[in-house]
C-alpha cells in the first residue's frame, strides 16, 4: 500500500475531522484521500495488530485511533455554525434548497424568538415600580 498517499499529516487531519463529528466521507474529501485508502489502511492495521505488530507501527496506530473515534457516542449535535457550513457547501455545489435556507436564515429567527421569550419573562424596573405604586394606593 502506498503510505506516501496517506501521510501522517493527512491521517492526523482525518482523525481530527472525525473527532469533531464529521462523517468518514466528509473527512476523506477534506483531507484528499479516498475512503478505500482509509479503510485499507485501517484493515491492514487490524491485521498487523492481530499478527503481533507493536503500537509503533503506523498502520496499527492509525487503526486503533480510528476505532476509538468510531466507538465514541455518535449522538453529536450540530451547532448552528456546523449547519451553516454544511448549507454553504451544498449551496456552492448548486443545491437550490440550501441556497433558500441560507437566504431565509432560520437560525436568526430562532435567536430572535429566544430573545423575545426571555424579554417577556422578565420584569423591567418600570413594571416593578408601577406594580409597587398600585399596591400602595390600594392599601
Amino acid at each position: 500500500m502506498a503510505e506516501g498517499v496517506f501521510t501522517p499529516e493527512k491521517r492526523a487531519a482525518l482523525l481530527a475531522f472525525l473527532e469533531t463529528g464529521r462523517s468518514v466521507v466528509e473527512a476523506c474529501k477534506d483531507v484528499g484521500v479516498s475512503r478505500a485508502t482509509v479503510y485499507r489502511f485501517v484493515e491492514r492495521g487490524r491485521e498487523e495488530e492481530a499478527a503481533g505488530a507493536g503500537d509503533e507501527n503506523a498502520y496499527v496506530e492509525f487503526a486503533s485511533a480510528f476505532d476509538a473515534v468510531a466507538d465514541r457516542d455518535t449522538d453529536v449535535r450540530l451547532t448552528d455554525d456546523d449547519v451553516i457550513r454544511l448549507l454553504e457547501k451544498s449551496a456552492i455545489k448548486g443545491s437550490v434548497q440550501a441556497q433558500v435556507k441560507l437566504l431565509e436564515k432560520p437560525w436568526l429567527k430562532k435567536d430572535k424568538q429566544e430573545a423575545q421569550a426571555s424579554a417577556s419573562s422578565t420584569f423591567s424596573v418600570v413594571d416593578f415600580a408601577a406594580r409597587r405604586a398600585a399596591r400602595r394606593q390600594g392599601a
